[in-house]
């Protein structure tokens, strides 16, 4: 017979029950940044693409873009205003970059 798995620890400590919490797939407990999160404004493609140095300029995020290179969420685009929100995957030239926080 197998061995009975066990639940992970809390990462609270005992007799805490006023808050959630976190779960194991990185979602965010009450009372943390969720209405900072709801305040994050969508980024375009293109400025996405030029910040994280994913291409040199604007007129080669449009080349890109409008040649079908670029994919968001797996599926091709090809509007460079497509709004990207937290978590949307962009990919263009074999690379993978998930929008976050750090890279908006």
């Amino acid at each position: 017979m197998g061995r009975a798995l066990r639940p992970p620890p809390s990462p609270l400590p005992e007799g805490d029950g006023n808050r959630t919490p976190l779960s194991l797939y990185g979602r965010v407990g009450v009372g943390s940044s969720r209405r900072q999160m709801k305040n994050i404004k969508p980024i375009e493609l293109g400025q996405f693409l030029k910040l994280n140095n994913l291409v040199s300029s604007g007129g080669e995020a449009k080349i890109l873009i409008q040649g079908c290179e670029v994919k968001v969420n797996g599926m091709v685009e090809t509007r460079r205003k497509k709004k990207l929100r937290l978590g949307d995957v962009v990919e263009i030239h074999g690379r993978h970059v998930v929008v976050d926080q750090e890279n908006m």
